[in-house]
């Protein structure tokens, strides 16, 4: 009976885990491609729940369900096109102040359009009731809900392409993650294992873990070796990590040799007889001075 209780407690936790990471993805995206806190994300999240409220009024649940995240995605691109695209190149604190406003806009019209009371919400009888296994007793919408994010993972894969990058210190660390994980390294992979790196060898340096020290011997931009050509450092007034970039396109249907062969690179940036910082902006155009 404790082994099953325990188990409802996990799959509790999963579909409560579900949840976070949905919205998580998608801020995630806006992040990567945008470059964009979205603090409105999470409103645009609430209005897609009472936009199915109000379709499945009208076309039931499984419209429902289709329609509510088009007319939200509908909504962002208007949000996107119109006001979000002007902020791309500005201060960054400019677009976190415009969707935190419109976070606080799209709230007070939730209020004023549906109140501030929870609202009931119908589902459909084949979701109603509970999925019986010996003692483990469990909802069948939370089941659904679950393999609906089980589903929207599959979408989604890690960036590996470290395998294509021809540096003896690249080839050394994909050759060892192969040989314990029997395939090439994903783009956090390399971030965890540079990232050490850039720790370790800045504590031999200073024979130190103080924050201050370390920070001082960043700051004296000490350069480190990130398993690409040439070695990165961080830039002393806004503590930026300059190193080289790929740009990439992906390979077409039927060229890829395997599951992991899907870009294609070009030269790396900037050329090697040009400064690191060029492709980086200049002090007098980027607000930061973290």
């Amino acid at each position: 009976m404790q082994f099953f209780f325990l188990l409802e407690q996990v799959v509790n936790g999963l579909v409560l885990g579900g949840y976070y990471l949905l919205i998580a993805l998608g801020l995630s995206l806006i992040f990567s491609v945008g470059g964009v806190v979205n603090l409105a994300h999470g409103a645009f999240y609430a209005l897609g729940a009472y936009f199915s409220l109000e379709i499945a009024k009208l076309l039931g649940f499984g419209p429902a369900v289709v329609l509510s995240p088009v007319a939200v995605a509908l909504l962002g691109i208007l949000f996107e096109r119109f006001l979000l695209r002007r902020f791309y190149t500005a201060d960054p604190i400019l677009s976190l102040l415009v969707t935190f406003g419109l976070a606080l806009v799209a709230e007070q019209a939730i209020r004023m359009i549906w109140g501030a009371a929870p609202l009931p919400f119908s589902m459909p009888q084949a979701f109603k009731g509970n999925v019986t296994l010996g003692d483990f007793l469990f909802s069948r919408y939370r089941l659904f809900l679950l393999a609906v994010v089980a589903l929207v993972l599959t979408g989604i894969w890690p960036t590996v392409w470290h395998h294509d990058l021809d540096t003896p210190g690249s080839q050394a660390f994909v050759a060892a993650f192969r040989n314990k994980y029997g395939k090439p390294p994903e783009n956090h992979a390399w971030i965890e294992y540079v990232s050490l790196k850039i720790m370790a060898q800045a504590m031999n340096a200073t024979k130190s873990t103080d924050t201050e020290k370390l920070i001082a011997y960043f700051e004296s931009q000490a350069e480190f070796d990130l398993l690409k050509a040439r070695k990165g450092y961080f830039r002393s007034w806004d503590h930026q990590l300059i190193q080289e970039a790929y740009p990439f396109t992906v390979k077409p249907k039927g060229q890829a040799k395997d599951k992991w062969d899907i870009l294609a690179f070009g030269a790396a940036v900037p050329a090697a007889n040009q400064p690191l910082e060029s492709i980086n902006p200049p002090k007098e155009a980027n607000a930061c001075v973290l």
